[in-house]
């Protein structure tokens, strides 16, 4: 198998005034509200989920999106159900409309190679690979050390999907600038990158670290190349 078919749940939330904020606050908002359900946490009811989370938190443009696949599709459905508001800090976003959307999309190798640009920092880093990324001095030896762990993200990605690869992925970096990225104190190394791959990567799952919390999120730059999505499906209501 090279490629997958699966279905992809997005629930957009309107609410009054535009969020200012990010994926992590979000994913704080929601998770406030819902303290019970531990999927939206990253955790699978005995404690941490070490498996690539099933629900990711996002704000594009600022409308706050969260995106679901496999177990945390029917949680997103039950949200939708759910009547909640936002708060972050010292402000309060009431929702006035929410939207469900069923994407099926294809995820794994591609025959032709397709552009890819950040839209959120990729944090590409651990801390082992921070202190071998600065051991660096030709930058030709860090974007080939990028590079290397590009590919690495998306073959954690299928093998949390189930996909199980024909071909050889590649990835080749066009651009890349370093953007520094905290949350609650904790301070990462982030990149924005362009770049190109054999891979086909639907919007929404990211690459990286913190993709729960909206980092690591890629747009195709040439869409017409991909050509692997079909909308499946739409609910909204207004509150």
């Amino acid at each position: 198998m090279n490629k997958k078919n699966f279905l992809i749940r997005r629930l957009l939330i309107h609410t009054n005034m535009p969020f200012d904020g990010n994926g992590a606050d979000l994913r704080r908002a929601v998770t406030a509200c819902f303290k019970d359900i531990p999927v939206l946490h990253n955790h699978n009811g005995a404690g941490f989920d070490y498996r690539s989370p099933r629900v990711r938190y996002l704000v594009v443009k600022g409308v706050p999106q969260i995106v679901s696949f496999g177990s945390g599709a029917t949680i997103v459905e039950y949200l939708y159900r759910k009547r909640f508001d936002l708060r972050v800090a010292d402000c309060y976003y009431k929702i006035t409309g929410v939207e469900l959307v069923d994407d099926l999309v294809t995820v794994g190798g591609g025959h032709e190679l397709m552009s890819y640009e950040s839209q959120t920092p990729w944090l590409a880093l651990n801390q082992k690979n921070n202190a071998i990324y600065c051991g660096f001095l030709k930058q030709i030896e860090r974007r080939h050390f990028l590079e290397r762990i590009l590919v690495g993200n998306y073959l954690s990605l299928c093998k949390t999907l189930g996909i199980f690869l024909e071909e050889r992925v590649t990835a080749s970096l066009d651009d890349w600038k370093q953007i520094d990225v905290s949350d609650k104190g904790i301070s990462m190394r982030g990149f924005i990158v362009k770049y190109h791959s054999n891979m086909l990567l639907p919007f929404g799952l990211g690459l990286g670290k913190w993709v729960a919390k909206g980092f690591g999120l890629m747009n195709v730059v040439k869409e017409r190349e991909v050509g692997h999505f079909v909308s499946a499906g739409l609910k909204k209501k207004e509150l």
